[in-house]
This record gives structure tokens, sequence and C-alpha cells, in this order.
């Protein structure tokens, strides 16, 4: 599964979660949401994805979804896929 970082806080305040944005960032500091429910894109840019969010939504509790979730974004990563072997086609 590939997960998208593509909700910015306002989307995902207020169409995921249904809160304010200041109580929303307010759980993103405290540590409450999950880090592998965002990226940090640079000092203000903060981005959100869809899935892993609303999955933690539906139970913030359930500690096993949420490593499942983290394992399959860590393997979805390009970095953590197999490297291609052979040599490269001329151009």
């Amino acid at each position: 599964m590939n997960y998208q970082y593509n909700l910015t806080e306002r989307e995902a305040a207020e169409e995921c979660a249904g809160m304010s944005i200041p109580g929303f960032k307010k759980l993103r500091i405290s540590g409450k949401i999950p880090s592998h429910c965002y990226t940090k894109l640079g000092y203000r840019t903060i981005r959100y994805c869809r899935e892993l969010l609303l999955d933690w939504i539906a139970d913030p509790n359930d500690i096993e979804a949420q490593t499942r979730a983290m394992e399959q974004l860590q393997n979805s990563r390009v970095s953590n896929l197999p490297a291609k072997r052979g040599r490269k086609a001329a151009a």
C-alpha cells in the first residue's frame, strides 16, 4: 500500500477529525497523534496521511493496528525496496 501525505493541517483537522485547527495542532504537539500519521516537510509545513489518520481516529488504543500500519509504511518506502540489478539501458 502506498501512503500519500497530502492533507494540510486544516484539511486533516476539519475533514478527518472534525475539530478546530488549534485543538488538532495541540494533539500533534503533545504527542497524542502518532508520528506515522504525519510528516514535516519544513519549519511550518506538515502533511497528514488520510488513511493512517482515519485509522488512528477510529481506534486510538489499538496498538496492533498502528504497528501494522507503521510496518506497511516502512516497507512501502522507496529506500526499503530491493535494489534493481543489472545494467542500465543505453539511451
